[in-house]
């Protein structure tokens, strides 16, 4: 699932103050709780919609967590479900947030981490092709605890990082379950609790707290008979939509499908558990992708002209130092990089313009925009994108006897350095792609040897 960063303030894990050794009040799955619960807030009434709005909303969810904290088991089918429209049509995406939990023994699967305590350890994995469940390395610690211990393995950068990124931050379900006094950070800031109306949610009737503090709210659906949380939705966030620009809403949902405090009969089949285990302490950050086979070699064949027919180049070669293509589809990243590229060839000293020449391989159906003067050419059969390797957006450097010296797939403000350190180099003779193979070889060869010193057994 491809992760999504919001760059929002969602609730979320504060790793470092999980108190997840404790067990707090002894409460089992099967104790309602109530004002006689000892240590619980008072919730006044019976469980009916007409008695709990005399009650106080906020008072009514500390007693919801405080069901969560003194859970020995707990489990759903979680997801998350992000929803937004494109072409007028409702578009969604979901990613797993499911936890399964029996008394030491836990399962816990969020977006593509993985995570498992069992027989006192504690096993952390990544599902991703790209990197082959991230080199197959699992994270090994332990837990010796009546209750399962996680802060080791959610301290650990890499799976916190992933966690996080996530389409809604990291799981609140272990928070709830583990924290010392969990979503502290609601009932300690300036939030305003109130109950909306009721609705049905996964055939159950739930009451709705809302917590807002006047700009963004949530709201947890409450099953009142079972003191158990149905579904959250979070704050919307407006983003632009990828065609036209305009700003367009997203709705997120934490959807907590099945959820039981009843002890599972059964634990959940372990998915995607790499074949060959690389147990580690701590996930080792991989070394970057090896620098493609084509760079270095000589471009497949190609022959263009630019409009004016001022210039020529070809898989043979061309009259400068340096050659940038870049393919423009008339997207939104084609135009972002388009403008850069023009940005930097404008500001770019005249010594160095009179080495380099750029072509903007131009779709059939594309225009440049106004006030961009750089040489263009019509790539209607998108050969020459194809002959070099490069999509919408992206540029290729072409040396001076037409090998393939480099490629990139956008140009923005984050990489506008490396585009020029790299095109003043191969201007200059350098063998690009001997060096970054060199440099990769390097970064492996450092990774293997971290592997090896994080190793556990």
């Amino acid at each position: 699932m491809p992760r999504m960063n919001l760059n929002r303030r969602h609730f979320c894990i504060a790793t470092s103050a999980l108190a997840v050794a404790g067990c707090g009040p002894s409460v089992t799955p099967e104790t309602p709780v109530t004002s006689e619960t000892p240590g619980t807030p008072r919730l006044s009434g019976e469980v009916t919609t007409a008695s709990y709005r005399v009650g106080d909303a906020e008072e009514f969810l500390q007693a919801v967590f405080f069901r969560y904290r003194g859970a020995t088991s707990y489990h759903d089918r979680g997801r998350v479900r992000l929803t937004q429209v494109q072409d007028r049509k409702p578009v969604t995406r979901t990613a797993p947030m499911r936890i399964w939990l029996d008394r030491s023994e836990l399962d816990l699967a969020v977006y593509d981490v993985r995570i498992a305590v069992e027989s006192s350890r504690v096993m952390a994995w990544i599902i991703d092709e790209s990197t082959q469940d991230f080199d197959s390395q699992v994270f090994l610690g332990t837990s010796k605890a009546e209750r399962p211990q996680l802060s080791q393995a959610l301290a650990d950068p890499i799976l916190a990082e992933r966690i996080s990124a996530g389409l809604a931050g990291p799981p609140p379900q272990v928070e709830w379950l583990f924290a010392a006094e969990p979503m502290k950070s609601l009932f300690d800031s300036p939030y305003q609790f109130r109950f909306l109306n009721d609705k049905t949610v996964q055939r159950r009737l739930c009451r709705c707290v809302e917590v807002s503090d006047g700009r963004d709210s949530y709201r947890f659906w409450v099953d009142p008979r079972a003191s158990l949380i149905r579904e959250v939705n979070l704050p919307p966030i407006v983003v632009p939509d990828p065609q036209t620009g305009q700003p367009q809403s997203l709705s997120i949902a934490i959807e907590l499908v099945d959820a039981s405090f009843d002890r599972p009969t059964q634990r959940e089949p372990r998915d995607s558990f790499p074949k060959t285990p690389r147990y580690v302490s701590e996930f080792v950050p991989l070394p970057p992708p090896s620098p493609p086979q084509s760079w270095g070699r000589p471009a497949p064949r190609f022959d263009v002209t630019d409009s004016r027919g001022q210039f020529r180049l070809s898989w043979r070669g061309h009259d400068r130092d340096v050659a940038i293509v870049m393919r423009f589809d008339g997207d939104s990243a084609s135009m972002s990089s388009l403008a850069m590229l023009d940005h930097w060839i404008k500001q770019s000293p005249q010594s160095f313009r009179e080495r380099i020449r750029v072509l903007v391989a131009v779709s059939q159906d594309a225009r440049l925009p106004d006030g961009v003067n750089l040489p263009w050419a019509i790539d209607s059969r998108g050969e020459i994108a194809g002959a070099l390797g490069i999509s919408s957006g992206a540029i290729a450097m072409i040396d001076r006897t037409g090998t393939l010296a480099w490629t990139e797939p956008m140009i923005g403000p984050g990489n506008i350095a490396a585009v020029s350190a790299v095109a003043t180099d191969v201007a200059d003779g350098v063998d690009v792609p001997k060096r970054l193979r060199e440099q990769w070889e390097q970064e492996v060869a450092r990774y293997r040897k971290a592997v090896l010193k994080r190793a556990v057994r």
